[in-house]
Formats: structure tokens, sequence, C-alpha cells
């Protein structure tokens, strides 16, 4: 077992958040190079602790592939906080009923 294993960092789900986030970067914003690293680093934490969460409910995604997974990841990433305010949001909303 490596180091990532045992932390129970998925190396692959935060990749394509990173690498999510880093597309995101194409649309205009004011950013420095602080703001920038923070956003990568929190894009692929995001998405190696979100898209879990986002995919478990779905039957038919728990059987599809890896890059079904990876490719929510990398929305993930590429979405920033709004993935995370939505998955709140989601997650209230089932514990309310």
């Amino acid at each position: 077992m490596n180091f990532f294993e045992e932390t129970g960092v998925k190396v692959g789900l935060f990749m394509a958040g990173a690498i999510g986030s880093v597309v995101s970067f194409l649309r205009p914003q004011d950013l420095n190079w602080r703001q920038r690293a923070l956003t990568i680093f929190s894009g692929g934490m995001s998405s190696m602790y979100l898209t879990p969460i986002i995919i478990s409910p779905i039957e038919s995604v728990r059987e599809m592939s890896q890059e079904w997974t990876l490719g929510t990841a990398f929305l993930v990433g590429y979405s920033g906080l709004k993935a995370i305010e939505l998955t709140i949001s989601k997650i209230r909303d089932k514990f309310k009923k």
C-alpha cells in the first residue's frame, strides 16, 4: 500500500478535478497566482471527495466505466465551489424529507 492509498487520496479523481480547475481559467477571471493555486488544489480536493457522493445515488452510474467517474470529477473541478454548493443543497433536501 502506498502513501496515497493509506491516506485515502484518490489520485485519479484529484487530478481530474485539478485539470478541470485549470480549464476553468479559460473563462475570464482576475486571479493572482496564489488564488489560481488554491483554485487548482480545491478543485482537486472537492472532486476527490464529492464525486463519490454525486454518483452514488445514481444506480446506472455505478455500473458505468471509470471514464464516467473521472468525467464527473473533471466537471466538479471545473465548476468549483458551485458544485459544492449544489451538493450540499441536494443533501439538505434529502434529509428534509
